[in-house]
């Protein structure tokens, strides 16, 4: 093959591989992309694309967070934005569940508000969170606004391979410091629920359940859930 030849299938090949684009095909449909540090999105007020480079250990504000686009997928916990990974099809199924065997209770029962992920759970200045599922009391409805401002009587989380030790840790701390009353960590892993009650500002696990075992809630008065109905 001449150098010339050579030429020709190497223009070919770079008009197959190489092409012009628009950023919206970064995006993928959505609002944002994230890769490498740095979230990339359109902005609706000046109509533009913008960059912003979440550096790790860097503190962040709430004005910092708020001035993310909606549904990028960070929380801020003590001042660090934590990257969140789209959760799996099982985890997905988890949350369906229990928030519907939670919803079809509190039809019956008027006794708060069910909300689940994503919504800003505002602890302070410095930590927003978006747990799985929540539960507001009636008589602390005044809380929940734009999001929610402080802690929520009832939280559950679902770990996933990359959120253990955040919920476990960091999660759990904070929730026990602004008063959570009850909170539940489902492990998809091993199939069982630990249940949590706030004793002065400190999480305590009272029980760890799995398939066998039925939750009775204290934040949701009455309320009980067979653990087989989440892990059939």
């Amino acid at each position: 093959m001449t150098a010339f030849s050579k030429y020709l299938n190497f223009v070919s090949m770079s008009a197959e591989l190489i092409r012009p684009f628009e950023p919206e095909e970064l995006l993928g449909g959505r609002n944002w992309a994230f890769f490498e540090g740095k979230l990339i999105f359109f902005d609706e007020a000046s109509k533009q694309y913008l960059m912003a480079e979440i550096q790790e250990g860097k503190q962040y504000s709430f004005e910092d967070y708020m001035s993310l686009p909606e549904g990028a997928p960070f929380q801020l916990i003590e001042g660090e934005l934590i990257f969140m990974a789209a959760p799996e099809i099982k985890h997905q199924r988890i949350s369906r569940t229990i928030v519907y065997a939670i919803q079809t209770y509190l039809l019956k029962n008027n006794l708060g508000e069910l909300l689940y992920s994503p919504v800003d759970v505002k602890l302070d200045e410095k930590t927003v969170v978006q747990p799985d599922i929540v539960f507001v009391s009636i008589k602390r409805s005044s809380i929940i606004d734009r999001l929610i401002h402080g802690a929520p009587d009832f939280v559950v989380e679902i770990l996933s391979k990359g959120n253990v030790a955040t919920d476990r840790k960091k999660k759990m701390k904070l929730y026990g410091t602004f008063g959570v009353t009850e909170y539940w960590i489902v492990n998809p892993m091993q199939e069982n629920i630990e249940v949590y009650h706030n004793r002065m500002g400190i999480m305590f696990k009272t029980k760890t359940l799995d398939k066998t075992g039925t939750i009775h809630s204290k934040a949701i008065e009455g309320f009980s859930l067979k653990v087989s109905e989440i892990f059939p």
